[in-house]
């Protein structure tokens, strides 16, 4: 499994890549605002 980190000013982008990400074999390991 792959560890990843989201960074993105958008709230909504975040959620967007996190969903995306998650549908595939991927470890959301956090997320940052900038």
């Amino acid at each position: 499994m792959k560890r990843v980190l989201i960074v993105d000013d958008a709230a909504f982008m975040r959620m967007s890549i996190k969903n995306m990400l998650s549908n595939y074999d991927f470890e959301i390991v956090g997320e940052a605002e900038n």
